[in-house]
């Protein structure tokens, strides 16, 4: 656990997944302030979701955690990242229909660990990826946004997801996947992300690295970090 002085501390842990990969992920937590961002893995480690609960609407932390329940759960059942993805977006409708009965809704992202280094992701709103290996960064994932507002999300029947929606990156020993919530993007440039990984040899110092330069930058928002890389000596249990 990292402490911040504003009153903020990070969480983070490093698990082992299905197919030799390693997940660590860390979120953001504020004093007397509810934290919307919620990262799970399935029970097989077939999986994870990383959700990010609608800011400006009530209950954020409520869409949040059903879409995220609902997605791992599918890829738990071997459905693929984007049907996941689909699941989650229902459940998030459904919180807004049958539950509350207001507008809401949750940006996430979902990632199913195949074999032979293979990782399949999907998104919708603005949960994105980047993959860095050997010095280089690429973005997966373009935000659904304009400025600070989604342009589709979990819980949106109207939005159609465009061609960076989803997708495959093969992973080898040199190279790792990062995932980040709108709260910690905003304020880390794909350089740094570059720096961070080459000078921290875990990926949990990767991640809280990440995380420090946001608290660094004063970002107001719930931030979540998720890593992940292979690593063959890892134990695959979750």
């Amino acid at each position: 656990m990292m402490e911040n002085p504003r009153g903020c501390w990070v969480e983070s842990q490093t698990i082992s997944v299905q197919n030799n990969f390693e997940v660590a992920y860390a979120t953001l937590r504020r004093k007397g302030a509810e934290n919307e961002d919620i990262t799970l893995a399935s029970k097989d480690g077939s999986g994870v979701f990383v959700v990010d609960g609608m800011g400006g609407c009530r209950a954020g932390a409520l869409f949040a955690s059903a879409a995220a329940h609902v997605g791992v759960s599918a890829l738990g059942r071997g459905l693929s990242a984007s049907r996941a993805i689909e699941e989650a977006s229902k459940a998030a409708a459904s919180v807004e229909e049958h539950v509350l009965g207001e507008h809401g809704g949750a940006a996430g992202l979902g990632l199913r660990f195949l074999e032979d280094g293979i990782i399949e992701y999907s998104s919708r709103g603005d949960v994105v990826a980047w993959a860095v290996s050997n010095g280089r960064v690429t973005e997966l994932l373009k935000p659904h946004c304009k400025g600070f507002r989604l342009t589709d999300y979990l819980g949106n029947s109207k939005g159609v997801q465009d061609k960076f929606a989803s997708g495959y990156l093969q992973l080898d020993n040199d190279s790792t996947l990062i995932v980040m919530t709108d709260g910690a993007w905003r304020y880390v440039s794909p350089k740094e992300l570059t720096s961070v990984v080459e000078q921290n040899d875990s990926l949990e110092s990767s991640i809280l690295e990440i995380m420090n330069q946001a608290l660094l930058r004063m970002t107001p928002d719930d931030a979540s970090v998720l890593a992940c890389r292979l690593n063959p000596s890892m134990n695959n249990e979750v």
